[in-house]
């Protein structure tokens, strides 16, 4: 096996770890992973088992073309998996944050319960990646360190912490809505109370008038 060869393994070996490193990171803030990731993982498994059966057939003896090749397959699956672990994540950030902007509009807003600074490095960090996603794709040859890049950049942490964070900041957001609401109750009927009270006392007056006017 020639040194390049063994420089193209340990790239995929360093590919699959980051591809595992954004896996986890799905899992740390409970997102399911699509179906489409999931393939790309299985697609990837068999490249590599694939290479594994023609070693056992070929008793060690393999060419490093069949290598590169088993290689190739396994990184456009891995890079695949990594894209779209990354995108899922971004999107469903996105869509949470608009969700809970939407059902809960009446009270304090995102910013207010997670922090001003927080929230706008949030959104800063969504523009950085999908700037850094849409630039991989005009230049296919920076593709792979894009997404190794993003796999370990603090606008990732930054996202994902987001989004370990939804809960907390839908309990203090439900909270403040309901504060909200039942101020605006109280409201209501304090207005009720005074409307009632007005129109009583100008009933009294207009009865009080036509007694005194009354011949």
């Amino acid at each position: 096996m020639n040194d390049n060869l063994k420089l193209e393994i340990k790239a995929h070996c360093d590919l699959y770890n980051k591809a595992e490193k954004v896996f986890k990171k799905t899992q740390l803030v409970d997102l399911e992973l699509e179906t489409g990731v999931l393939n790309e993982f299985r697609y990837c498994a068999r490249a590599q088992v694939d290479l594994f059966e023609l070693i056992i057939k070929s008793d060690g003896e393999v060419l490093d073309q069949e290598i590169t090749s088993a290689l190739q397959v396994s990184n456009r699956a891995l890079l695949c998996a990594v894209n779209d672990s990354i995108d899922t994540i971004v999107n469903y950030s996105k869509i949470a944050a608009d969700s809970l902007e939407d059902k809960f509009c009446d009270g304090d807003d995102i910013a207010t319960v997670y922090g001003f600074e927080k929230y706008l490095a949030f959104w800063e960090s969504i523009k950085y990646i999908e700037d850094k996603i849409a630039e991989s794709r005009e230049r296919r040859d920076l593709r792979l360190d894009v997404y190794y890049d993003l796999v370990d950049s603090d606008q990732l942490k930054v996202v994902t912490d987001f989004c370990s964070a939804l809960n907390i900041i839908e309990s203090k957001l439900r909270k403040s809505h309901n504060a909200a609401k039942k101020n605006s109750r109280q409201w209501i009927t304090s207005q009720g109370i005074q409307f009632m009270i007005a129109g009583g006392t100008v009933t009294a007056a207009i009865i009080g008038i036509l007694v005194y006017l009354k011949p």
